[in-house]
């Protein structure tokens, strides 16, 4: 059965589960990044909740993604993925919370001050003081495309989890859907 919803579903798996790889990936090859910051202020705890977030967002979108793949077509899990793909928003959504409010500002002196010690090293030193604002102002662009893309695959699962219903509630009792529409 062609399902309404089921190409938005598997184009958008199949972007969470790319987007998860790439996250696991960018996040285990940036640890030893981030165990550098200990180095220049940074708290530990900020650390592992980096890497953690890091971790946990990864797996939680290749496991999204996978479960849109798999359930693209099918009628019967129609409800499983509302909950995987509400459950992924929420787990994405408060990580990224967390992440601008506790951790970013956290970090921020220590990643300033390990930047200025990489350029310095590098016989850039006076680049950032001019750069220093430009930086910045791609960084503040950069938060907020990550932002709009980790909560847009999941909302997308949603959206087509949520187009399939009407779909599955005729396959299931067609005088179910008669009288919900007529409520």
């Amino acid at each position: 059965m062609k399902m309404k919803g089921s190409a938005l579903m598997k184009v958008s798996a199949v972007l969470c589960v790319i987007f998860g790889a790439l996250s696991l990936a960018g996040t285990l090859i940036s640890i030893p990044t981030d165990l550098k910051l200990a180095g220049y202020g940074a708290s530990s705890t900020v650390i592992v909740l980096t890497i953690l977030f890091g971790l946990l967002g990864g797996a939680v979108f290749l496991y999204a993604g996978i479960s849109g793949i798999r359930n693209c077509r099918r009628p019967d899990k129609v409800r499983v993925m509302y909950l995987v793909a509400g459950w992924t928003f929420l787990i994405v959504l408060a990580t990224t919370l967390i992440s601008i409010l506790y951790i970013t500002p956290s970090i921020t002196e220590a990643t300033s001050a390990m930047t200025q010690d990489i350029l310095q090293a590098a016989g850039l030193g006076d680049t950032y003081a001019g750069a220093g604002s430009s930086i910045s102002v791609i960084s503040m662009i950069g938060t907020v495309a990550g932002v709009v893309l980790r909560l847009l695959f999941p909302f997308l699962l949603l959206a087509a989890a949520f187009m399939n219903r009407d779909q599955t509630d005729a396959a299931e009792d067609p005088k179910t859907l008669e009288d919900r529409r007529n409520f």
